[in-house]
This record gives C-alpha cells, structure tokens and sequence, in this order.
C-alpha cells in the first residue's frame, strides 16, 4: 500500500550501538518501486554479512525482505512477473490489474520461492499485517512453519482492500503471531492501512518491540536522489510497469555507493559487516552503466505501446489507487445499472 508521505531519511546513530544488537533492515511499501528495494537488498547481500541481521516489511516491502532472504535473483522475479502479466491480458486490459493482482502474485509467489523458504524466514522476517477485528489494529508475523503459510502472510499484507480480488480483507494461517497465542486463522489486510490514514508511521510499522539498541537501516527509494530524479524524467511512477528492470539496477547502484562510504553513510550500522572483497566489486557498477542505458531505451518503446497498469501497492499515495477502483468499478457497473433501469421503466406502469 503506498505511504501518504515521504517518510523522513534515517538519522545518523548518536551513540554506539551495543555489540550484540543487531541491525533490522526495514522495507517499507512501495508499489512498483519494490523493484528499486529488490535491487539493493540483493547488493546488501552480495556486499555485507547479514546471517545475523533481522529484516521487516510491509505491503510491497514485505515481499522484497523475503525474496531477497531467500537469494531469489531479481531478474528471475522480474521475468516472471512480466510473464504472468502478460499472460493474464493485463496489458491489454483497461482495469490493468485490479481484481486479478491477487491471484497472479500468488502464482509468483509459489514459482519463485525455495522450497525452504519458511526455515529461512522464520524468526528473520517480521511480516507486518493490519487485522480490522475487532478493532482496526497491526500484528505481526515472525515465524513460518511451512512455505504456504509464509505465502499466506506475505499474501496479507500486500493485500489492498477490494483491489486485489474485490475482497476487502483476505484469510490468513499462522503458526502465531508475535504477541499471539499459538496458532490462529485472522482475516487481514495491507500492512500499510494504519499508515495511511495516519495512525502509524512507516518506521512505527516495521520496528515495534525491537531490542533495545537496534540500529535501523531503511531501504526506501525515495531517499535515492538519483532514482527519484530518473523517475522524474521518464516519467516512471509506482504505479506504472514502465522501467521495472532499469529500477532494479538503481537500487543496487544506491548499495554500491553507500557501501563505499564505509561507516559514514547511511549504511553506517552495517560497516562491520562490510565483507573485504567489496570495493573490488566497483567495476561491476561503471559495467552495468551501459546496460541500465539500453534498457533504458527498451522501457521507452514498451511505455509507447503499453496502457497504463496499475501495480501492486507510495509516494503517489493510496489514494489514487482507490480513486481508480472506484472509478473502473463505477464503468463496469454503468451498463448494468443503465440497461435495470430502462428494464425497469419500461414495466412499470403508466399511471
């Protein structure tokens, strides 16, 4: 679910953090921009250590910590993801993916995800899911028994109401939640709901009940200058497909460049985790320069032959994406409602 506003760049740690706290990588959600997180999490990995780091997610960015956990390869996630598309007539289809993104990520979830992927997530990955009974409220999911009931999660909190498949919320099973009792089957919906309508932030989502001295790295998009300025001028938004492969390699690059400044950057809690053959791996950077500006040219020709698509759930905020369901939904029903009322005055009788 996208955010109703930027949220504001980490802070710098004043202090030193205690030597057995480890950092919690946060993803908030972010539409399409989940590419961007895709891209630098993976870089994260490939440049640092983080067998010992926790990882937390809501809506889109839920699905990037987990992915990312489980070394899936972003190209792989981006072909299938296209592929999928495609094949279910979105491109060619006026509601884009309203009412059928629901079925379609779960199809990509199970085709991209290990077979391991619970034992490698649990009790790494907080998922962050809004239940609504029996009052509007976060939970948190950290353990998965099985790889269902990881997707289940995952399912839940990308889930924007009526969007996904004209459900307002979807059934989830749990092993537990954090804070829970044992086992339970919840109904919930985008972990970003609470956010939107400003009863949580972004930061409050992902870090609640952290241990004392945790340091937060947050991967957001929007704290990339150079993204945003890219997003700027091609036109790219989250809620269009249009640059999806170009954004993975933005977020690596971001990785990469902050990874270089060592302690004194925005990575600053993970330089101890710093693995040593890192900056000999700034030549793949300048190397992927060029690839970014081919496929640059190839997102530009499929943006002049694509319809707008709307894709799964932040800068452009929520809003909007309720603004079109409401206005897709009202064309789907006009005929019916024209061609019921016709019917009915003409059997009505004339008095």
């Amino acid at each position: 679910m996208p955010r109703r506003a930027r949220s504001p760049a980490p802070k710098r740690p004043s202090s030193t953090p205690t030597a057995d706290a480890a950092p919690l990588l946060c993803f908030p959600g972010g539409g399409t921009f989940f590419w961007w997180q895709l891209g630098a999490a993976t870089a994260l990995f490939e440049h640092y250590d983080l067998s010992d780091v926790t990882m937390s997610g809501f809506s889109a960015g839920a699905l990037a910590s987990a992915l990312s956990r489980c070394s899936v390869d972003p190209i792989e996630c981006h072909r299938v993801a296209w592929e999928l598309a495609e094949g279910a007539g979105v491109f060619r289809n006026p509601l884009g993916l309203a009412f059928k993104w629901g079925r379609l990520v779960d199809a990509w979830l199970r085709a991209l995800l290990p077979e391991d992927a619970a034992e490698r997530c649990s009790g790494v990955v907080t998922i962050v899911l809004t239940i609504f009974s029996p009052r509007p409220h976060v939970a948190r999911a950290a353990s998965y028994v099985t790889r269902d009931e990881l997707i289940s999660c995952l399912m839940a909190s990308t889930h924007i109401p009526w969007f996904m498949d004209g459900g307002f919320t979807r059934r989830v099973h749990t092993s537990g939640l954090r804070g829970g009792h044992g086992p339970t089957t919840v109904r919930a919906a985008d972990g970003g709901c609470l956010e939107f309508f400003g009863l949580e932030t972004p930061l409050s989502l992902m870090t609640h009940g952290q241990a004392a001295g945790t340091l937060n790295v947050v991967l957001d998009p929007l704290h990339d200058s150079e993204f945003m300025a890219a997003c700027s001028a091609n036109g790219w938004s989250m809620l269009k497909p249009y640059g999806t492969d170009e954004f993975i390699e933005y977020g690596r690059a971001f990785v990469e460049a902050r990874a270089a400044l060592g302690a004194s950057g925005e990575l600053a809690p993970l330089a101890s985790r710093l693995r040593p053959d890192t900056a000999g791996r700034k030549t793949s950077r300048r190397a992927r320069s060029q690839t970014r500006r081919d496929r640059a040219e190839d997102s530009r020709r499929r943006a002049g032959s694509l319809p707008s698509l709307n894709c799964s759930a932040s800068g452009v905020t929520m809003r909007a994406y309720a603004l079109q369901a409401a206005v897709r939904a009202g064309l789907m029903l006009a005929p019916l409602l024209i061609g019921s009322y016709a019917l009915y005055s003409r059997e009505s009788p004339v008095s």
